[in-house]
């Protein structure tokens, strides 16, 4: 670890008395907060990849469940407005779609009113989440594409994978054409990839089961099933932030 992130986490055990919060200190409001104390336009990047990792495990570590003190809103807020076409699948016609999809997630409002009752931004507030999460999602398999070694940006197979790969990612094929599951392309691209974000995700797959969680998201999202998937869109919004900072890292 950088000496940043020493002090950092140093930061948060002095804070909270633990390296990260529980449900309960998350939602009260006398715990302190990260970005009271931290300001986000300061931190390096290596240290925004560091804080979306914790925020991801504390605050959405396991599907349809979600719980923050403000840190979360406060980053994908961030992120959102620095956000540029810089870096590996995040330039050209892409950057516009990103942006006002995290800017639309940091502003998602949940009301209890009629959709009668709202006025036009309002209903922009509070259903935009759900039309982000399905976007960030594709643009994560995306991600997964082409910064892995395996597969092209539209899938297609580039080089042969492994027997050993093919029955982890769950591929029945010997010679598969293309790979056209999230949790696929996941898989193939943490295989014995030695980048710095790539060892990050194998150690947090172990332990929240990231590639499950987007296998058992990718259908109910992409087909329909799930009628609002606003709840899933903090996490997608968080993982994208690791691969964006992460790519301005010197390896």
């Amino acid at each position: 670890m950088s000496y940043e992130i020493d002090s950092f986490e140093e930061w948060c055990r002095n804070s909270w008395g633990k390296p990260t919060r529980g449900h309960q200190e998350l939602l009260n409001s006398k715990t302190p907060r990260i970005f009271d104390a931290w300001s986000f336009t300061d931190l390096s990047s290596r240290l925004k990849v560091h804080i979306a990792e914790k925020l991801i495990i504390e605050s959405c570590s396991h599907m349809g469940g979600f719980a923050d003190s403000g840190d979360v809103g406060q980053s994908i807020l961030n992120f959102g407005r620095e956000f540029s076409g810089k870096g590996t699948g995040f330039n050209g016609r892409r950057v516009q779609p990103i942006k006002a999809a995290l800017l639309l997630i940091a502003h998602l409002e949940f009301s209890s009113a009629l959709p009668s009752d709202r006025d036009d931004f309002s209903q922009v507030r509070a259903g935009g989440g759900a039309m982000a999460a399905m976007y960030l999602l594709a643009q994560l398999e995306f991600l997964c594409r082409v910064n892995g070694r395996y597969l092209s940006a539209n899938g297609t197979v580039i080089r042969p994978i492994p027997k050993q790969l093919r029955l982890k990612a769950g591929i029945n094929q010997r010679k598969p054409k293309s790979v056209n599951r999230i949790n696929q392309a996941f898989t193939i691209y943490l295989y014995r990839n030695q980048a710095n974000l790539a060892k990050r995700l194998r150690s947090l797959d172990t332990k929240l089961r990231l590639e499950e969680r987007l296998d058992s998201i990718r259908n109910p999202v992409m087909h329909g099933e799930l009628p609002d998937p606003s709840v899933e869109a903090n996490f997608l919004a968080l993982f994208i932030a690791m691969f964006y900072y992460s790519d301005s890292i010197a390896e």
